[in-house]
């Protein structure tokens, strides 16, 4: 075809060249972003991707229209190329948003331009497809460029062509904005300063492209060249973006490597400090899930090569003390807080004592990104800190801690006791009679041999809640703690003065010595460790008058102490004779029936006068003689069922003490008596006080199961008085449960009364127990619990507690 215009080689070199050179930056920046994930890459990417799609369509729509004379297939690469045109709308915004710096406000707004920009661009680039005719006519050439052999594959620009002109104006202007802003602020002048003149050579050629579109001809040099300024000036704009961008990445990997060849040589240097010091360095991520370094010296410490626990981490937590294994790991799991642990671990059977330091690494807005710990090993500090301790808190010859641990020890207990409701602490001073006579005698090692020996017995014979001090030469302390009654320390005391009935053998020589006791108790005696002390030393001198003596300082209690150990001797005299007597009280239903009877223990005294069971029990229980009246109570429980109950629907309910079941052959005797008076076990209840809760609560709830396995009944004895709740209660197999009487008393008119009991009787029927009023005294108490749902009712109300005769007749 002819044309006035005929292709010029710089028509056709300025795209062919300038396609090579984006094409091979957009491959450069493609894999610069796969490598280091930057998203100034990436941005660079898509700019150069837009720029690459005009620049490479200008070289085919000059090749095909102007050498070949294919304006049909032209045509298409003029509409790729204004399409490319049309991805700036939304390449620009998102170059700005991560190349430069911009206030808030414009960073929302360019990020708002980068989502609208993306929506224009492929709005612009569906219509060129759909409706080609309104953006690049396929179909109607541009009767002015047909003159050009260069732009004869170009069609006739539509509307939206037009449209994406003025809104890529805009964005330019915008982008120019920025640039000058940055350039103002001399914020990256390094970078920005080849774009800003790459960008105003692009500008300036878009201007003659434009010039030429509305006007026919171009201005400036070359003007008789029809070839396409902008792509010129957007192949020079592209490339120097790039080389910008390369330009800062160099200078950036310069800095890198510069740094890293520093960070190599502290590394370096670190590695030689750390691995010829004793402590040993750790270095950790923020959250400790990932280690990093362990000095060499960790094998001086830990029994593991270096190698075994930079490949598990947590290997190390292995030789950890088994004690100390539940504290370290709850310490570490919280491990914003670090700071210093101590903790022992074992090395080949040795326990060696760690003090861990745990130091944080911040960057500059404060945020954690390492962990420094060092590991120290202690034990050498330990085992001196434990011998000073053991110097200025104990004694050194039977290792008893000494007085001055018995004054911090008093003073502790008596402010742990003041905040306890009804709390009893007892102080025993004891001294061995004479003491000085067997030193003089014999000498000193002899004597020392002895008190060993005596302080071997007493340790036999005290509470593991007790404390036990060496306050003088031949003077001792017992603290009491935890205790029900106040002749706990008379009870102490007897054992103590029995143990050392047997004489001390000491080199081939035989010893008896005798000892005294002063006694005192808070609150009752003082309210002050001082004094609570002062006056057991003085309860001390005045049992010094008389040997193996024990003295309260409260003349009452010395009275009252005689009358116990007068009750204990009956005790024991009493079950040699079998002197106990069983009282039963009935329990009814709501008919008022008799269905059940409480087995009750009595005793009478040498003038035949009946003892409250208040007074006998402790005593029993303390001196463990409970045990063997227990046995008493169920044998002959088990002989009155089968003499005179047994083809009759009554179940007898017997009091069971936390001692009997802390007897591992209770649960054996009771088969044993059930099979040999051939009753049912269901005819039995057995009645457990909430003190079970106390102590060895999960070994006692076994047992509970067991006894109920064997058929018999279980109820829980005054309940609300005691430990337990109904979160516990749910766990535990009791069939019914007692409520005590003090709820019921006035039951009738406290409605706080009556509020707890219906509490607990709708709880207790969610958990399938039946309910027992005890102390049901009037009729109107049991109309009451009738309404609320009581099961059983016992009181005076209905029968006092009465011998078998009458309850025969019951």
């Amino acid at each position: 075809m002819n044309f006035i215009h005929q292709i010029t080689l710089i028509e056709i070199l300025v795209p062919a060249i300038g396609s090579g050179f984006i094409f091979f930056g957009i491959f450069l920046f493609f894999y610069l972003y796969l490598k280091t994930k930057i998203d100034i890459y990436l941005a660079t990417f898509f700019l150069g991707i837009s720029a690459l799609m005009f620049v490479f369509s200008e070289f085919f729509i000059i090749y095909l229209g102007g050498l070949r004379s294919d304006r049909n297939l032209g045509i298409y690469f003029h509409i790729s190329q204004q399409l490319g045109g049309a991805w700036f709308i939304f390449s620009f915004p998102f170059f700005i948003y991560f190349v430069f710096e911009t206030k808030d406000f414009f960073k929302k707004v360019n990020k708002i331009l980068i989502y609208l920009g993306l929506f224009i661009s492929i709005s612009i680039t569906l219509v060129a497809i759909i409706k080609p005719d309104l953006f690049i006519s396929t179909k109607i050439p541009n009767t002015k460029y047909l003159i050009y052999a260069a732009n004869y594959a170009r069609g006739k620009e539509g509307f939206v062509y037009r449209l994406r002109d003025i809104i890529l104006f805009i964005i330019i202007i915008y982008f120019y904005i920025i640039l000058i802003f940055n350039i103002i602020k001399k914020v990256k002048l390094n970078l920005i300063f080849e774009i800003f003149i790459g960008l105003t050579i692009a500008i300036l050629a878009a201007i003659d492209d434009i010039y030429f579109v509305y006007f026919d001809r171009y201005i400036g040099y070359f003007s008789q060249h029809p070839f396409s300024r902008f792509s010129f000036g957007l192949t020079i704009f592209t490339m120097l973006t790039m080389i910008s961008i390369i330009k800062n990445f160099y200078k950036k990997a310069l800095i890198t490597e510069k740094l890293y060849n520093e960070i190599d040589k502290l590394k370096k240097d670190f590695t030689l400090i750390s691995d010829n010091i004793d402590e040993v360095f750790w270095i950790y991520n923020h959250d400790l899930s990932e280690l990093y370094f362990v000095s060499k010296s960790f094998s001086s410490i830990w029994p593991l090569p270096v190698e075994k626990v930079m490949e598990d981490k947590e290997s190390w937590k292995n030789y950890i003390y088994e004690e100390d294994v539940s504290f370290v790991e709850t310490y570490l799991t919280n491990y914003n807080h670090l700071s210093i642990i101590e903790y022992r671990i074992n090395n080949n059977e040795k326990v060696i004592w760690i003090r861990d330091k745990f130091y944080r690494i911040k960057e500059n807005n404060d945020n954690l990104i390492k962990w420094i710990r060092v590991s120290e090993n202690i034990t050498k500090l330990k085992e001196f800190q434990d011998e000073l301790f053991s110097l200025y808190y104990f004694d050194s010859l039977t290792k008893l801690k000494n007085r001055k641990s018995f004054n911090e020890k008093v003073n502790e207990v008596i402010q742990l006791a003041a905040r306890e409701k009804n709390s009893l602490k007892i102080v025993i001073l004891t001294d061995i009679d004479n003491f000085s006579n067997i030193n003089d005698k014999f000498g000193f090692s002899f004597g020392d041999e002895i008190l060993i020996q005596f302080v071997d017995r007493v340790k036999n014979i005290i509470r593991k809640t007790d404390h036990f001090f060496r306050i003088g030469a031949d003077e001792f302390a017992i603290i009491l703690g935890n205790v029900m009654e106040k002749f706990t320390g008379t009870f102490v005391a007897e054992k103590i003065i029995e143990a050392i009935k047997t004489p001390f053998y000491v080199n081939g020589e035989e010893i008896y010595i005798t000892l005294c006791f002063g006694i005192s108790i808070y609150p009752d005696d003082a309210n002050s460790p001082e004094d609570l002390v002062k006056k057991a030393e003085m309860a001390l001198i005045e049992a010094k008058k008389n040997k193996n003596s024990v003295i309260y300082y409260n003349n009452v209690l010395n009275e009252l102490s005689y009358k116990r150990i007068n009750l204990e001797i009956l005790l024991k005299k009493s079950l040699q004779n079998n002197n106990f007597i069983l009282h039963f009280q009935p329990i009814y239903k709501n008919n008022k029936e008799c269905s059940k009877v409480e087995v009750l223990l009595r005793l009478k005294d040498n003038n035949n006068h009946f003892i409250s069971p208040i007074e006998f029990i402790p005593i029993a229980e303390s001196t463990n003689l409970i045990n063997q009246i227990g046995k008493i109570v169920i044998e002959n429980t088990f002989k009155t069922i089968k003499t005179y109950f047994y083809d009759k629907e009554i179940v007898f309910s017997i009091n069971i003490s936390g001692k009997q079941l802390e007897d591992p052959e209770f649960i054996n005797y009771v088969k044993i008596k059930i099979s040999e008076y051939e009753i049912s076990p269901h005819k039995i209840n057995f009645e457990i006080t909430e003190s079970i809760l106390i102590n060895n609560m999960d070994e006692n709830i076994s047992k509970l199961y067991k006894i109920k396995e064997l058929g018999i009944g279980l109820s829980l004895d005054d309940f609300g008085t005691g430990y337990s709740s109904f979160a516990r209660l749910k766990l535990l197999p009791f069939d019914e449960l007692k409520i005590d009487k003090i709820f019921i008393d006035n039951i009738a008119i406290n409605n706080q009364d009556k509020e707890i009991v219906n509490v607990i009787i709708k709880l207790s029927q969610s958990l399938n127990m039946k309910v027992v009023a005890e102390g049901v005294e009037n009729e109107v108490q049991f109309e009451v619990l009738k309404t609320l749902g009581c099961n059983y009712y016992q009181g005076y109300y209905f029968s006092k507690p009465v011998p078998i005769e009458r309850l025969l007749e019951i």
